[in-house]
């Protein structure tokens, strides 16, 4: 997938909804100068059960070809993390999102301007399909879906979120017309 930064410092924050309470972030320097960050610890056992577990059976995914200064300091990890909390904290997201997509909202405090609505949030689509990232891999005690989140600019949530089905559908047909795919990026213009 890639070549794991192993010199980023991401503070691994103990405690919270995750499976081990522990919650780390991984980045990975793909090609093309496309960076990946990924959570490592939405799989993790269950630190309160004895026999192995896959966790939620999930890990996200957020990908960008923006540069980023610090990726450790940088806004797609920020958007992860608080995405990763709310599928740890919220089961009914969990189990919508295994099975196909979701779009959400989540704080905007923190995010660049472009992406933030005007109620201060920003919107993500989870689980869009990237021919390079896998959308399973194997655990020792069971398989782990790879879900792709995809920050969404305010009038994008805005025609998901008044079209539903529909409107996400054709939003996944122009991200795939444009050629960004599942990429999340800040400086791009809409696609509706």
């Amino acid at each position: 997938m890639g070549r794991l930064d192993e010199e980023a410092i991401i503070p691994i924050v103990v405690g919270g909804a995750w499976p081990a309470q522990r919650q780390v972030w991984r980045i990975i320097h793909r090609p093309g100068g496309r960076t990946l960050l990924v959570t490592d610890g939405l799989s993790d056992y269950f630190a309160d059960r004895a026999e192995p577990s896959v966790g939620f059976g999930l890990e996200l995914a957020l990908e960008t070809d923006e540069p980023l200064q610090e990726a450790e300091q940088s806004w797609p990890l920020l958007l992860l993390e608080r995405v990763g909390d709310e599928i740890a904290e919220h089961e009914r997201v969990r189990e919508k999102v295994k099975p196909g997509f979701l779009s959400m909202e989540v704080s905007g405090q923190g995010m660049p301007e472009p992406l933030v609505t005007r109620e201060g949030r920003v919107g993500v689509l989870l689980g869009m399909e990237s021919s390079p990232l896998p959308r399973d891999f194997s655990m020792p005690a069971g398989e782990v879906r790879l879900v792709t989140v995809k920050a969404l600019l305010p009038t994008e949530l805005t025609y998901l979120l008044a079209h539903g089905k529909t409107g996400r559908d054709e939003l996944l047909r122009r991200f795939g017309q444009e050629g960004h795919g599942h990429l999340s990026r800040v400086w791009r213009n809409p696609v509706m």
